[in-house]
């Protein structure tokens, strides 16, 4: 099972999705198309029409998850289990943002500029990749469609806050 695999006390694939189907998502594949050959050490080159096709699907590959993520909303009420998906919101606007803050400033020291960058993008809301792994593997996924839909609500005001507060814009 060669590429991709890490052998050591387990082994992890990084190949591996549930069901035996390996290398199936459009985003991971048209990025792993074109990668370096571990044995042999040098990337062959994709045909124009190939290329092509996986930068289109890839490209697709959000926007139809959002999609998705919008159709699933019908007829289900966000309103299931707010307590949890206010937490995790909470957790993702705030806590993140935080913890960015301080490992920017004092572990990493990055400077003034790439530490708003760090801080702003920490505090994004939750991204359809969020509903698309809980799609995939049919757990969470109303709760995964409230956090994303509560988180972008949130992340108005926050994010436009960071802004205001970074001097962006």
């Amino acid at each position: 099972r060669g590429l991709g695999k890490i052998e050591g006390k387990g082994s992890f694939d990084l190949g591996y999705m549930p069901g035996g189907r390996r290398h199936a998502h459009p985003q991971s594949a048209s990025g792993r198309a074109n990668t370096r050959h571990p044995v042999f050490g040098f990337a062959l080159p994709l045909p124009l029409p190939v290329g092509n096709f996986l930068d289109l699907m890839a490209a697709a590959a959000g926007p139809a998850a959002l999609f998705a993520l919008g159709l699933s909303l019908v007829g289900h009420s966000l309103l299931g289990n707010m307590r949890e998906v206010a937490w995790v919101s909470g957790l993702k606007l705030f806590l993140q943002p935080a913890l960015t803050l301080i490992l920017a400033l004092y572990v990493f020291d990055l400077g003034e500029r790439l530490t708003a960058a760090a801080v702003i993008l920490g505090a994004l809301p939750a991204g359809a990749l969020v509903y698309v792994i809980a799609q995939q593997y049919g757990i969470y996924v109303q709760r995964a469609s409230a956090s994303i839909v509560l988180t972008t609500a949130i992340s108005i005001a926050s994010v436009s806050g960071l802004l205001i507060l970074f001097g962006v814009g």
